[in-house]
């Protein structure tokens, strides 16, 4: 026992002298060119609500001791939990706003950009805008292990079970970056069922691997298709094709409850256009 405390002292001590020695951190007035410059976004950075306190935080994990726990606190602050459609045992991880999406307004989503439920959320409501630009930021700066490793911490502290990542309710995978990023994140976070949803149907998503990934529009890719239509007339007919079960019972069973989008076998679901349901 005496043996393991010295370890853990020396190890403690050891992390203490590599943060020591490293450049001092940048002053509050020099963030703004060091954490997130406007220059490497396509929107207005410091325009975000509570943007220098932002900065100040992951300035602070960065330079911590122990930087996993400082960044798994400010992971934890931007997971949302529970949609109207969502599990509370679902977690909520979003690579950009919808606004700053990939494929928004393109030929590549399967909505127009008007008819887009997280786009008018933003529009409607700022904070759901602020708080996804800062999602992005932390999905822009954080490596895969400090990801998975801090991710793990928060779900710790929960008092909440969490089973399940969803990926990206606003926003979608931009690159083969984020593929091979989430490929190792779900590697080392096998304990989650994760699963997505993209239409970024010119990315090579043969390389995807450990979650799950349904198409949102006619592309060959992902394990099914997921797909928006005005009535459930415009369903094919047989067990391959499924009316989403949260349309079907009026919202009585929510995403995560339902595993259908989550399990890499099944039917291709259908989502009826109103109010949100597609999200």
């Amino acid at each position: 026992m005496q043996a393991r405390i010295h370890s853990y002292r020396g190890g403690r001590n050891h992390a203490r002298h590599i943060a020591e020695d490293r450049p001092s951190p940048p002053e509050d007035h020099e963030l703004q060119e060091y954490i997130a410059p406007n220059w490497a976004y396509s929107f207005d950075v410091d325009s975000v609500e509570g943007i220098d306190r932002f900065r100040r935080r992951i300035r602070d994990a960065e330079y911590a001791v122990d930087r996993v726990e400082k960044w798994s606190h400010i992971l934890g602050t931007y997971t949302s939990y529970r949609n109207a459609k969502i599990a509370p045992h679902v977690a909520i991880v979003n690579m950009s706003a919808a606004q700053d999406c990939v494929n928004y307004g393109t030929k590549y989503c399967q909505v127009e950009g008007s008819e887009c439920f997280a786009a008018r959320n933003e529009r409607d409501f700022p904070m759901p805008l602020h708080f996804r630009r800062k999602q992005e930021i932390i999905w822009s700066l954080l490596d895969p292990v400090t990801w998975a490793k801090a991710f793990r911490l928060h779900v710790q502290r929960k008092e909440n079970d969490v089973t399940t990542i969803r990926l990206n309710e606003a926003g979608d995978f931009s690159s083969r970056h984020d593929i091979l990023k989430i490929n190792e994140i779900a590697r080392r976070l096998p304990e989650f069922d994760i699963y997505t949803y993209s239409a970024s149907s010119w990315l090579e998503w043969a390389e995807a691997d450990g979650f799950t990934v349904n198409r949102s529009n006619d592309g060959d890719y992902g394990h099914r298709r997921y797909k928006v239509v005005d009535s459930v007339e415009e369903i094919p007919a047989g067990p391959e094709h499924v009316l989403c079960p949260y349309d079907a019972t009026d919202g009585e069973i929510l995403c995560g409850d339902c595993k259908l989008c989550i399990n890499e076998d099944g039917p291709d679901i259908y989502v009826t256009m109103f109010s949100g349901s597609n999200q």
